[in-house]
């Protein structure tokens, strides 16, 4: 069973039919009918496009430390989607990365509204030429909706 994106989280849903056995030489034709009943839940999924620098450069022509940004265009999938979104960026797995911009929260979004965030992080001396993974989490509440590693590989 399909339910229309376009359905509204509170709805009714109803689902009834009946299911009718043929029989054979043994047994009797019968059906039997069935009926589910419930209410439509919320479904916080959304379209999530990434923009970053996979080779990005530690630092720049006076030996500072750059910033780097991941930019996180998101756009809710379904109707209903109360809160808005929280996303998130963390190092997988070691110590070369310094988060600055470590959350940034959506605010409540309507059904295929755009919303673009930007989470900024600084790469350290030692992790050039080194292959670096970034997760980028977005969240409905405390509810995970994705989550995506990101490989960089700075020099």
């Amino acid at each position: 069973v399909k339910v229309a994106d376009m359905a509204v989280p509170g709805s009714r849903v109803v689902i009834a039919g009946e299911i009718i056995h043929p029989g054979n030489l043994y047994r009797a034709t019968r059906s039997e009918s069935f009926r589910i009943d419930t209410t439509l839940g919320v479904n916080p999924d959304a379209a999530i496009n990434l923009d970053y620098d996979t080779n990005p450069k530690i630092s720049g022509i006076f030996g500072g430390i750059n910033k780097h940004s991941i930019e996180v265009a998101l756009s809710p999938k379904y109707f209903g989607v109360k809160g808005g979104y929280i996303v998130s960026v963390e190092e997988v797995g070691g110590r070369n990365v310094e988060i600055i911009t470590n959350s940034v929260a959506t605010g409540e979004l309507q059904r295929n509204a755009v919303k673009k965030v930007e989470l900024q992080y600084k790469l350290k001396k030692e992790s050039k030429g080194k292959q670096t993974v970034l997760r980028v989490i977005v969240k409905n509440g405390e509810i995970a909706v994705k989550s995506m590693d990101l490989s960089v590989l700075p020099k």
